[in-house]
């Protein structure tokens, strides 16, 4: 029968630091040390000024778990190594996932399809995807429902992970450029690309307006400065809970630009240390923007898939009120439509009515509204009575033969020619069967053309 129907909704240089950032390790302020208002000024207007820079950042987080019973848990380390200029930026994540930032446009695939020559094509997902929040309302979401989890140290992570979006990305950071940037990824590791939407200066800001920072040591033009950051009162009360301290050290040349950032937060059960090298400043870069036959601009739909499918009838409803659109899966776990892997494999068609301009701004928010369905699963006759083997009976909605199941209440299956049609939607009986009524044969690009655009949660 039919699944659940569709709703809307919604790095290389490695630093040598590896162990704690004890300030009992650092070295003795120097009488001779610059003045870090100097530091930090210059350091930001060589940030802002810069055209282009390469930049490694490694992180790792650690969980102490005092459960016995729980065991271990591992160390969990993510890298991302990039390049950004001149607004545009390109990244790696893990090795694996790649992404390329054109202003409000992100572009992601895996990185094994780079490798598959030119069967390879990006995913575009232009900047309506993605939630431009401020940093206060990223906060307050991730701060929701700490209170009553109870793994006990997921409140600590979620605590960490909030101040490492502040003291890495600055209290202005963009949530929406990092997770373009890391093809939706925003952990700790992109918590640095939140500060890079414009110039980059995120991180500098951070250290010169949540603390006290020191200079430390100044040797061959190299300033260390070092400080403790302590997040703002609106953000800890977006939040909702405590924010623990972060120890920064930064590195700064004698050409008054960043050479590594590193920053140590720890609270209760959790501890993360981010370390980040930049190099290449203001070096000639180019970031190409995939393009053409490179971009799949329709990754909701496999187009191909649908044209090589054969063994079922392709039918529609003609008579759905206008304006509705249209998202096309499968019964296989992913939703991708693989002709030859399963010849059961079913057609899932999804019909829905638009969603309201206002309910879409609410949307944003994290709620999510129900619309008007129309759902259809197409499944090769034989495959079905295999899996139920109740026969069909004539005279059903639209006069087609058809079956119910006991257990799937509004829920009703009919039979066109080799293909059965099971059907679940928001109308009541009455309409639900004057629009299963019209259901006709239709031709697979026309089925195609009624699900180009893109559906809500894409």
């Amino acid at each position: 029968m039919v699944r659940r129907p569709w709703v809307a909704v919604l790095a290389g240089l490695a630093l040598a630091l590896v162990g704690a950032m004890a300030a009992a390790a650092l070295p003795a302020t120097r009488e001779d040390t610059p003045e870090v208002a100097q530091v930090l000024a210059a350091a930001r207007g060589a940030v802002e000024g810069a055209t282009s820079f390469r930049f490694v950042v490694r992180e790792q987080t650690h969980i102490i778990v005092s459960d016995e019973s729980a065991g271990s848990v591992s160390p969990d380390r993510t890298s991302i190594e990039g390049v950004w200029s001149d607004g545009r930026l390109h990244t790696l994540t893990d090795g694996s996932d790649e992404a390329v930032v054109d202003g409000d446009t992100a572009y992601s695939r895996p990185v094994e399809s780079a490798e598959a020559g030119a069967d390879h094509v990006w995913t575009m997902t232009p900047d309506d995807s993605f939630h431009d929040e401020n940093l206060a309302s990223h906060l307050q979401r991730i701060g929701m429902g700490v209170d009553n989890d109870q793994i006990e140290f997921v409140a600590d992570k979620k605590a960490v992970e909030a101040a490492a979006w502040i003291y890495l990305g600055g209290a202005d950071a963009s949530i929406g450029f990092a997770a373009r940037a890391t093809g939706g990824y925003i952990g700790i590791a992109a918590s640095i690309l939140g500060g890079f939407a414009g110039a980059p200066i995120g991180f500098v800001e951070a250290i010169a307006e949540l603390g006290v920072p020191a200079a430390v040591d100044e040797a061959n033009g190299v300033t260390v400065l070092v400080a403790t950051l302590r997040a703002p009162d609106d953000l800890v009360e977006a939040f909702g809970h405590p924010i623990p301290d972060g120890t920064v050290q930064l590195e700064v040349g004698p050409d008054h630009r960043p050479t590594a950032l590193r920053v140590r937060i720890e609270r209760e059960t959790v501890w993360s240390q981010t370390e980040v090298a930049f190099t290449d400043w203001n070096e000639p870069v180019d970031i190409p923007v995939p393009s053409g036959d490179e971009v799949d601009a329709t990754p909701w739909l496999n187009e191909e898939g649908l044209r090589e499918l054969t063994g079922l009838t392709l039918v529609a409803p003609t008579a759905l009120p206008e304006g509705w659109g249209l998202a096309v899966s499968s019964t296989d776990d992913s939703g991708a439509i693989e002709p030859g892997l399963d010849e059961c494999m079913g057609l899932q068609l999804d019909w829905y009515a638009p969603i309201p301009e206002d309910v879409l701004d609410d949307l944003d928010d994290g709620s999510t509204y129900e619309n008007d369905y129309f759902s259809t699963l197409l499944t090769p006759v034989d495959c079905a009575l295999d899996e139920d083997p109740t026969p069909f009976q004539p005279g059903g909605p639209g006069g087609f033969p058809s079956r119910t199941d006991p257990n799937l209440a509004g829920q009703v299956e009919v039979l066109m020619g080799d293909t059965t049609v099971a059907i679940d939607s928001s109308f009541p009986v009455a309409e639900r069967d004057a629009i299963i009524a019209t259901l006709a044969p239709v031709d697979v690009e026309t089925l195609i053309a009624s699900a180009s655009e893109r559906p809500p949660g894409w």
